[in-house]
């Protein structure tokens, strides 16, 4: 009995310091991406975002916006049919894994300066994100329509599919009406 206690308590101990250690590396080591469409407080390295009061606000990169509402994504949409390729970043400002993904999102719009990158909120948009499951979650437009959507994107998905996307022609969709 007396080995099992001290056996657990060893175990506590060792998870508090890791715990410890975490926190530590988080206040120190780590970059801090913040991602908060709400109040456009963005904190990336590669781009910083210029705030505005709008509901559509363009980065220093002049494909990347981001959108804040219903209505303004809908119309940032109709905006785009002309354009090729469309990646629309559906984020939250609570979940982790999108501020991962955001840095690369941009690394992604200076590869491809044709396309277009939208980063939006899951929670300003109700209507749009009523069906989305995971977060973060990327939809692909091409010319209008979507055509692909990744739930719970990571870096290797999201390279891969604009890669994919932005080399297919435009033919194939206008002959399906």
């Amino acid at each position: 009995k007396n080995h099992l206690s001290s056996f657990f308590s060893f175990i506590k101990e060792e998870r508090k310091k890791e715990r410890k250690k975490r926190e530590k590396m988080r206040g120190d080591g780590e970059e801090e991406i913040a991602f908060s469409v709400s109040d456009l407080s963005y904190s990336l390295s590669s781009s910083s975002l210029s705030s505005s009061s709008s509901s559509t606000t363009t980065t220093t990169q002049r494909n990347v916006s981001v959108i804040k509402g219903e209505e303004s994504f809908k119309k940032k949409l109709d905006e785009t049919k002309g354009k090729q390729l469309v990646v629309v970043n559906f984020g939250a400002s609570w979940c982790k894994h999108c501020h991962k993904l955001s840095p690369s999102v941009f690394d992604e719009a200076e590869k491809y300066p044709n396309s277009e990158f939208i980063f939006t909120d899951v929670d300003l948009l109700p209507e749009t994100a009523k069906f989305m499951r995971w977060t973060p979650t990327v939809g692909i437009y091409k010319f209008g329509r979507k055509v692909d959507e990744i739930e719970q994107c990571k870096i290797r998905q999201l390279k891969d599919r604009v890669w994919l996307w932005s080399d297919l022609k435009e033919t194939r969709f206008e002959s399906r009406g």
